[in-house]
């Protein structure tokens, strides 16, 4: 639950997810730097937006769609601020930390510079 710690100092901008309805810049920025850490650190992924796409897929974040040539298949859901507001991005990012601990991701570690 990163939105809900206290963070260990000052982080200008980002507020606990219960006192803030709106999404915020700083909230959103902060899953992108996750993502590109966890990238980083990890190597399964070597742009954050693949590993994003996962997470939406891996955490039933998706809609059906079906192409041209009939194959129905899974399309991940949009997290823009307009799409996912602050309270369903929160749950979103705790399942997609749950998903990335089942394989062995913790990240609290990445995001303190230490191994995946």
């Amino acid at each position: 639950r990163l939105f809900e710690r206290e963070p260990q100092g000052p982080v200008p901008g980002i507020c606990n997810k219960c006192v803030r309805k709106g999404r915020s810049t700083d909230q959103n920025n902060l899953y992108w730097l996750t993502l590109s850490r966890i990238c980083d650190a990890t190597g399964l992924y070597p742009k954050p937006y693949l590993l994003h796409e996962e997470l939406l897929l891996a955490t039933g974040n998706y809609r059906m769609q079906v192409s041209l040539s009939g194959e129905v298949r899974k399309v991940p859901n949009s997290t823009s601020f307009n799409k996912m507001p602050h309270d369903e991005f929160c749950k979103y990012f705790d399942a997609a930390e749950r998903v990335l601990a089942e394989h062995g991701i913790d990240v609290a570690e990445v995001m303190q510079g230490e191994p995946a």
